[in-house]
């Protein structure tokens, strides 16, 4: 069906409604950490630390990168004491899309860094 993790969450990013049964972002940061989970955490490593890189927020590498995306998406995220269960339906879509987005970018620079190893 899919033979990469990234065409997964491609596909989870254009019907969001298929796989997260309320679209939230904390519903689509549970779906992927639960993905990560199933490939023992090997998916994700090094996610959060290429999130602030590209950010340009290297001081955030000790959150775990759903936190990371919250600041960069809403740079008020910890002033505002925000909680991704408080979320507005407009905020979640663009976290959730945000987050898509960013996976997008580092499995394509994860699998471009490790093709010549297979």
């Amino acid at each position: 069906m899919y033979a990469t993790a990234r065409e997964k969450f491609a596909h989870v990013a254009k019907r969001p409604g298929m796989y997260l049964f309320d679209g939230r972002f904390i519903t689509a940061v549970a779906f992927v950490t639960g993905y990560d989970q199933a490939l023992e955490m090997r998916l994700l490593t090094g996610f959060g630390d290429w999130l602030c890189d590209r950010g340009g927020k290297p001081r955030l590498s000790n959150l775990f990168w759903s936190a990371v995306i919250g600041v960069l998406v809403f740079p008020d995220w910890f002033e505002q004491h925000r909680m991704a269960k408080d979320l507005k339906p407009e905020e979640d879509r663009q976290l959730v899309q945000y987050m898509f987005d960013r996976l997008e970018g580092f499995l394509a620079e994860k699998s471009e860094s490790t093709e010549h190893l297979g």
